[in-house]
């Protein structure tokens, strides 16, 4: 599945958290950086965050991964985006479609972080927005939406309100996609 928001995201956060201390904060060390995931991972928020589920169903694997520590590496490439990974336990390649993992056992969960500018608290609550919404694509709808709670708690309603801003001004979406329905009403209505 393509990724096709990748972009606009990324643009939206560098907008909005351009200038905010509390978000750029820049964890000096690897140690440090595991500190705050461990707090993160660690709050009852973490544990009791019911995160939304936009199709029919949804995904069941989801879970899997809020029961496991994450740990944080440092990758060598410092012009490389910051990447959620998960090692899991799997018969032979890759998986196309979130629901092959059904079944899988996550063997390790990492959170990979570029030296200097992804060792910042909003990249790192970016990555563990991957972390709790693992679902395809990867900067889609639910992405965005887990994002933004994770934004509003640990860096303050201010930030999220902004994030939330820059994401409207870019046409990344992050709420429920409306039902054909839904949009039927609305059309009547505005006539």
């Amino acid at each position: 599945m393509r990724d096709s928001k990748r972009s606009k995201v990324y643009a939206a956060e560098r907008a909005a958290f351009r200038g905010n201390e509390k978000a750029t904060t820049e964890f000096k060390s690897v140690r440090s950086a595991q500190s705050f995931v461990n707090r993160v991972i660690g709050s009852k928020w973490w544990k009791e965050y019911d995160a939304p589920r936009f199709a029919e169903g949804g995904s069941s694997y989801r879970n899997d991964l809020r029961e496991h520590s994450i740990t944080v590496k440092s990758q060598a490439n410092r012009y490389r985006t910051s990447t959620a990974g998960y090692d899991y336990e799997k018969p032979f390649g890759g998986f196309s479609d979130p629901d092959e993992y059904i079944g899988f056992t996550v063997k390790v969960a990492v959170i990979n972080l570029a030296p200097g500018w992804g060792f910042q608290k909003w990249v790192i609550l970016h990555e563990l927005a991957h972390h709790l919404n693992p679902e395809l694509p990867s900067h889609g709808r639910l992405f965005c939406r887990v994002y933004l709670d994770l934004v509003g708690h640990w860096l303050g309603t201010a930030a999220k309100k902004r994030l939330r801003e820059e994401f409207t001004k870019r046409g990344v979406k992050y709420s429920k996609p409306q039902s054909e329905a839904s949009r039927e009403v609305i059309a009547a209505c505005r006539r």
